[in-house]
């Protein structure tokens, strides 16, 4: 009887570990894909994610990223898709260049889901403003302002929000070996001050790396406008590579 027993034991193992040979190896670089956002009602979402689209249009500009010719180019043909089409395609072209997407529930719980799990998705450049995308799944249909802030984050100089896409950042500011990074969360016009109640929404955040290396940072997303109450907030941790300028 022990010796039926064990040998089913090794039949068990064997198939475990065939299984587990064929599986698909996971590639350290793969991209984990912000979720696709269903809207309850097409046509008005859609016509508000067009709204947000122009905003974002028109800040990047003036940034000269992270959008390309091709992206710019996709997002004009939506206009002559149907209601779900577009709003799948503009969420595919604009989650390439989101960093993660804030889940806010109908009772404004957070939630934070990063776009990758590899830190070389996360390049920045020493010395050099980086502009991401941060996208928002707002159930709630809230309307404070949303916040962001790091412990590893100094604060911003006051023409931050008019920094250029790889236009310096000040990396001879005086900061402590923890604080090695400069963050944005761009709210100059046309970017709205607060959410929008906006179901699926863009916000443009700019980071800068002042040392070199492979650094953390827990990025904190809140409701501001007030006291912060329990789980109207979420934090999450995230690495970055951040590559030595050659002028520095």
């Amino acid at each position: 009887m022990n010796g039926c027993r064990w040998l089913r034991r090794c039949f068990a193992l064997g198939a475990a570990l065939l299984t587990v040979a064929t599986l698909p190896l996971c590639e350290p670089s793969a991209q984990a894909a912000l979720p696709m956002l269903d809207a309850r009602d097409m046509k008005t979402a859609r016509q508000r994610l067009e709204e947000n689209v122009a905003q974002l249009m028109q800040v990047l500009a003036a940034r000269g990223g992270p959008l390309t010719e091709e992206d710019r180019a996709r997002l004009k043909t939506t206009a002559g898709l149907p209601d779900d089409d577009a709003i799948a395609t503009i969420q595919e072209v604009l989650d390439r260049h989101a960093l993660l997407m804030v889940h806010i529930d109908d009772e404004a719980w957070f939630k934070i889901l990063p776009a990758s799990s590899d830190p070389d998705s996360r390049r920045l450049v020493q010395g050099r403003w980086k502009t991401y995308l941060v996208k928002v799944n707002n159930e709630g249909r809230v309307t404070s302002p949303l916040e962001v802030r790091s412990p590893q984050a100094m604060m911003a100089a006051p023409n931050a929000g008019m920094a250029t896409e790889m236009a310096p950042c000040g990396t001879t500011q005086p900061h402590d070996w923890s604080q090695w990074l400069l963050m944005n969360l761009v709210k100059q016009p046309p970017m709205p001050m607060n959410l929008s109640g906006r179901e699926i929404e863009y916000f443009v955040l700019q980071l800068c790396g002042l040392e070199e290396g492979l650094r953390a940072a827990e990025l904190v997303f809140y409701l501001g406008g007030g006291v912060v109450s329990q789980g109207h907030y979420a934090d999450r941790s995230f690495l970055f590579r951040v590559e030595k300028h050659p002028a520095l």
